[in-house]
């Protein structure tokens, strides 16, 4: 009696590549982070009065406080530049390959000034 679709094994095989291809092509537009459990039941950010998040004038420039005061959110790339004559480090918050946040300050100092893109950040 003849198989009707051939080799099993072979026809795992074509289903298996097929759809391997297809998921890592809808990748880009996937948000990881919001796959990242903990994401789940963390407060939202928000602008106050007081600052960004957990993010005030007093919040020292470090890379591991400044993401635990955004939730988390954003894998942080650090820069800097001269303004005025002065040195200012930065941090650039990075969601989906997009800049969402940028936090200056003067390095080894304290939060001087936020620039917000994230659309999903809301003012209180």
């Amino acid at each position: 009696m003849p198989q009707l679709f051939g080799n099993s094994r072979l026809l795992w095989l074509k289903v298996s590549f097929v759809t391997s291809l297809l998921s890592l092509t809808g990748c880009s537009s996937i948000s990881w982070s919001s796959l990242y459990p903990m994401n789940w039941f963390a407060s939202s950010v928000k602008i106050s009065a007081t600052g960004v998040g957990q993010i005030n004038k007093i919040t020292p420039m470090e890379e591991q406080i400044i993401a635990a005061a955004l939730n988390n959110r954003y894998h942080f790339r650090s820069d800097m530049q001269i303004e005025q004559g002065q040195l200012i480090s930065l941090f650039q918050g990075i969601n989906n390959f997009q800049e969402k946040i940028v936090i200056y300050g003067v390095e080894n100092g304290k939060v001087k000034r936020i620039e917000i893109m994230d659309e999903d950040i809301k003012t209180v």
